[in-house]
């Protein structure tokens, strides 16, 4: 054992420049945690878009915050349940209803909570991974900085996109699953079997599976692979870690709300699968021009996450990490199979492979960088290593800090500081005028904020697998609106999903006016266009 002065100045040294990296991570973690939380509970820019998905996560939490156990669909009268009602939502209303927050305070709650997931999860994940003390922070700043222009989609934590989905589950669930892995590879090292930790691991990945199925994809993909590929494991871990699991996957059929099956199966009364039909309303995915895959955009998204495809094959050539190329390889398969039959959400799985092309680019960094464990010789002038890499990490946090200030100037643009978006205003009028158990018909986006504020509809944006009558809804709506349509099948609409007001933007068409003639309706201006009309003899 060597105790010479040189040496004992090398570990001192060495403890501090860990320390110091240490530091560095928790004060951009909590800087983002700040920044973004902050702008949750002021601005909050996501309002100002009437399509965002943020209208209908909101409708779930102010139902979770006002309904009883269970309660019924927080978009329609039914007493059909929602795949929102997920452990996640139950967890923050609970703590919105502590702190007497409304639907719209308690996602900017949302929006803290899950970047700090985030941040957490980074730090143990890429710690415990590549145990060097730089390595969350360079995990970090690739996570939210490596993309170069994305889609503002779930899956995708782009710093600027961020600010608006920071309080969707997708979000919370990315955060997760790399916790979920800091706990699996704790597993794989521990000498003995840490039942502690695999209970722990079971509660994460059933966790994660009802509160965001897509990112559950990844996360079971992710812990499987470790569990077979990680060295030096005994087979008695690795077959604890497979057992985990499925233990995992069966924990979460218990879930009182829904059933996990029902929604990714469609097998709940609902005529579509909710993984199948996830991401929207029907609408063609960005990721497709026309009938043709839209390279340009994809490579826009990936940005500097392309540079992971190098680490991909040599990570497979040297046999290290093997869990990280393989669960990319593994992400791409139904991304791929897209290209020859169009499958529930399978251009999504690009989004999933990115966070495997992350790590593989902060492996990258790593090796390039002086004193990591990893390299077999050192490098000759490690100034040389280290500079590059800093100055990477700096080029996308100014990147993505332009992108973000560009973003959020255009999301606000108009917007009187300290006063909701226009949207919010707007919506809270029609709910005001439209009043308690209120159910407004119109065309599907024009109501889809709606229930964030407590008036149901009659057709929602996203499908509900537990809906048993999702098609006839759409349908029935669109006949509504519709020139074809007499007045008798329109008040058959009106009875059928007890209307009590109907929401127009613009002058109403001429056959919507002559019904509207033949009725007792009261219209009434709510600002942009919009009138809400009161009929006064709705079907019970």
């Amino acid at each position: 054992m060597d105790g010479s002065p040189d040496t004992d100045r090398g570990s001192r040294d060495a403890e501090a420049s860990g320390f110091r990296w240490t530091v560095l991570f928790w004060v951009l973690g909590a800087s983002l945690v700040f920044a973004i939380g902050t702008e949750a509970f002021t601005t909050q820019a996501i309002t100002s878009f009437r399509g965002s998905d943020f209208y209908e996560h909101s409708a779930a939490i102010r139902a979770l915050l006002e309904d009883g156990f269970p309660p019924p669909s927080p978009m329609v009268v039914s007493d059909a349940g929602s795949p929102r009602y997920m452990p996640h939502f139950v967890l923050l209303a609970a703590l919105g209803r502590m702190l007497s927050f409304d639907a719209l305070r308690t996602m900017a709650l949302a929006s803290t909570v899950n970047i700090a997931l985030l941040v957490i999860g980074a730090f143990f994940f890429f710690r415990a991974l590549f145990r060097d003390s730089r390595a969350p922070l360079y995990g970090l700043i690739v996570l939210v900085g490596s993309w170069y222009s994305a889609w503002m989609y779930s899956n995708v934590y782009q710093l600027h996109i961020l600010f608006g989905i920071a309080a969707y589950p997708s979000i919370a669930c990315v955060g997760l699953t790399m916790i979920a892995l800091a706990v699996c590879i704790g597993v794989t090292r521990s000498p003995t079997v840490p039942a502690g930790r695999l209970l722990l691991l079971t509660v994460l990945l059933a966790y994660i599976l009802l509160t965001h199925a897509v990112t559950a994809m990844m996360a079971l993909t992710a812990t499987a692979l470790l569990a077979l590929t990680a060295p030096g494991v005994r087979w008695k871990i690795r077959a604890l870690l497979l057992t985990t699991t499925v233990a995992g996957c069966l924990l979460a059929l218990l879930w009182p709300y829904f059933s996990v099956l029902e929604v990714i199966l469609g097998t709940g009364g609902g005529q579509q699968s909710w993984v199948a039909h996830l991401g929207g309303s029907g609408g063609r995915d960005p990721i497709y021009v026309t009938d043709s895959f839209d390279l340009g955009a994809v490579m826009q998204t990936l940005g500097l996450a392309i540079a992971g495809l190098a680490a991909i094959v040599i990570l497979l050539v040297k046999r290290r990490h093997l869990f990280i190329p393989l669960s990319a390889l593994a992400m791409l398969v139904p991304f791929l199979l897209n290209f020859v039959t169009r499958i529930p959400l399978g251009s999504r799985f690009i989004l999933l492979t990115v966070f495997f092309l992350q790590v593989g680019l902060v492996w990258m960094l790593l090796m390039v960088s002086p004193g990591y464990h990893e390299r077999a010789t050192p490098l000759r002038r490690p100034w040389l290593g280290q500079a590059p890499v800093i100055l990477l990490l700096l080029l996308m946090v100014g990147h993505n800090l332009r992108l973000t200030d560009l973003h959020l100037r255009r999301a606000l643009h108009g917007r009187t500081p300290g006063r909701p978006s226009d949207v919010v205003l707007r919506y809270r009028r029609m709910a005001d005028l439209a009043g308690e158990g209120a159910v407004v018909i119109g065309h599907r986006l024009d109501t889809w904020p709606l229930p964030a504020f407590g008036v149901k509809i009659v057709d929602p944006k996203h499908i509900n697998p537990l809906l048993p009558d999702t098609t006839e809804r759409k349908l029935a709506a669109n006949l509504f609106f519709s020139p074809e349509a007499t007045f008798a099948e329109r008040d058959e609409i009106i009875r059928r999903y007890r209307v009590t007001h109907v929401l127009v933007k613009g002058a109403p068409a001429p056959c919507l006016e002559a019904w509207f003639d033949g009725r007792q309706t009261d219209p009434g201006p709510v600002g942009d266009g919009y009138t809400l009309y009161s009929l006064h003899e709705p079907a019970r």
